[in-house]
C-alpha cells in the first residue's frame, strides 16, 4: 500500500455481530494522518483492542475494542477505508481503526484467507489459510473472483503480502523468507532470512514497516533492517497498516 506518516496503530479482535450491510459507513484515513494500524494479541484467544504506536519513541496507547472478527491481515483501498481477512471465516471486513466498533461485513470470499493485499487499481490479492498448499487470489472490488493460482513453492506459507510503489508484490514465507510473489502465475522465488514477523506494509517510497515481538522496524525492499525502536512489550502482531 501507498502511505505516508510516522505513528503506528494496531488490534486483535475476535468477536463476530458485523451487519453485511455495505451502505454501514466505516469512515477512511486521511490521507498523510501519521497512523499505522496492526491486528495484534497477546493471547489467541483473547478479544483484543486497537492501540496506537509511536514509531519514535515506542509508546502505545489504547485506542478501545474492536466489532470485528479475529482478522489476520489488514490493507488500506484506495479509498482511504481498511480491508481485513481472516479470523477463520471466509469473510472480508472494512475496519474503522480511528472508531474500532465501526466493522462492516463487506462480502464472502472463495475460502478463509491469511494475508490481504489492495493494488492501486482496487483489486484485492488474498492468500488461501493452507500452510503448504496456498492460493493466491485476484478479486475485484467486489470481491468477484478474476483468477487463482496454486503457490509454486509445495512449502510455501505465506503471511503476509503488500504492493510495493512499483506494483511488486512482496511477501514474507514462514515469518522466515522475505521474497517476491507474482500473482499472475503463482511463483514464489527463494528469499531471502528475514525477521520481518508476520505481516508489513510498504510505504509510497519503498519502506517496509513491520511490528516484530517488541519492536517496531523498518527495512528496505532488499529485506535489510534499517531502524528498530523498541514498543516496551511483545505483542503478537497479525496484521497491519500504515497510512
Amino acid at each position: 500500500m501507498r502511505s505516508r506518516g510516522c505513528a503506528v496503530w494496531f488490534a486483535f479482535v475476535v468477536a463476530s455481530g458485523c451487519a453485511a450491510t455495505p451502505d454501514i459507513h466505516v469512515a477512511a484515513l486521511p490521507p498523510g494522518s501519521g497512523t499505522f494500524f496492526t491486528q495484534v494479541g497477546l493471547l489467541a484467544s483473547e478479544t483484543g483492542s486497537v492501540y496506537q504506536v509511536d514509531v519514535e519513541d515506542g509508546g502505545t496507547a489504547k485506542i478501545g475494542p474492536s466489532s470485528c472478527p479475529w482478522l489476520s491481515a489488514l490493507d488500506l483501498r484506495p479509498d482511504g477505508t481498511v480491508l481485513g481477512v481472516g479470523g477463520g471465516v471466509a469473510n472480508a471486513y472494512l475496519i474503522d481503526p480511528l472508531m474500532p466498533q465501526s466493522c462492516v461485513e463487506l462480502g464472502q470470499l472463495p475460502e478463509v484467507m491469511q494475508a490481504v493485499a489492495v493494488r492501486a487499481d482496487g483489486h484485492v490479492f488474498t492468500i488461501s489459510d493452507k500452510p503448504n498448499h496456498q492460493t493466491v487470489y485476484e478479486l475485484d472490488d467486489a470481491l468477484n473472483v478474476i483468477a487463482s493460482h496454486p503457490l509454486s513453492c509445495p512449502t510455501c506459507s505465506i503471511d503476509g503480502i503488500d504492493f510495493a510503489p512499483d506494483g511488486t508484490l512482496y511477501a514474507i514465507n514462514g515469518q522466515l523468507s522475505w521474497t517476491t510473489l507474482d500473482p499472475a502465475t503463482g511463483d514464489v522465488p527463494t528469499g531471502t532470512p528475514t525477521d520481518l514477523g508476520f505481516d508489513f506494509d510498504i510505504d509510497a517510497a519503498g519502506t517496509v514497516r513491520a511490528l516484530a515481538g517488541n519492536q517496531f522496524k523498518t527495512y528496505n525492499l532488499a529485506g535489510d533492517k534499517l531502524t528498530g525502536v523498541d514498543i516496551g512489550s511483545t505483542l503478537y502482531v497479525e496484521g497491519l497498516v500504515f497510512r
